[in-house]
């Protein structure tokens, strides 16, 4: 979830053997994979399990053998990231346009990212990003088209293409906006 919330462009699996402290012990066997660049945190973990699955047999066989090479971990290297919690999903509308469509993807399917309209929770899907400029501020509805509705971010535009209102089923913006009338000017947050 988070290397794709930080916009990453790979991540991995890594088996290494259990000591006392946390994640610190020496390592068996690692391998990495691109991150698609539409790829949620759903669809990624389903790929990393796969990745796993593959691994996990010939290192336990390497283990039990006793043919396996342990590397002690780099500790500097090492990074340690925050447990998620709902309240990550909230959308704060002034980071850029790309780093709000980062958080997106990162926290589908949980714990999923939103805003608010209209007091009501927006639970937020599938979104473009564009670097281009605009005027107003950030979480304000720049325009309302079936293709999506287009929002300002701190740094560029967010076109939402898929949305979800609270108490509601998740649907495309063309859909969303036959049952729900938004309009340029309103905001977001």
């Amino acid at each position: 979830r988070w290397a794709i919330i930080n916009g990453e462009k790979t991540t991995g699996i890594t088996i290494f053997r259990m000591d006392e402290g946390t994640d610190t012990g020496d390592l068996l066997v690692s391998d990495s994979l691109e991150i698609g660049p539409d790829e949620t945190a759903g669809e990624l973990t389903e790929r990393l399990a796969r990745l796993a699955a593959r691994m996990i047999t010939p290192a336990l066989r390497d283990i039990v053998a006793g043919e396996a090479c342990l590397v002690p971990q780099e500790h500097d290297k090492a990074t340690v990231v925050p447990i998620l919690t709902k309240a990550e999903g909230r959308i704060d509308w002034s980071l850029p346009a790309e780093s709000i469509r980062n958080r997106i993807r990162g926290l589908d399917p949980w714990p999923g990212a939103f805003t608010f309209w209209r007091a009501k929770r927006l639970r937020l899907w599938e979104a473009e990003a564009n670097d281009a400029g605009s005027a107003g501020n950030p979480g304000a509805v720049l325009s309302v088209e079936d293709e999506g509705v287009t929002v300002r971010a701190g740094e560029g535009t967010l076109r939402l293409k898929s949305v979800q209102l609270e108490g509601g089923r998740r649907m495309r913006v063309e859909e969303f906006l036959r049952g729900h009338k938004m309009a340029p000017g309103e905001h977001l947050g």
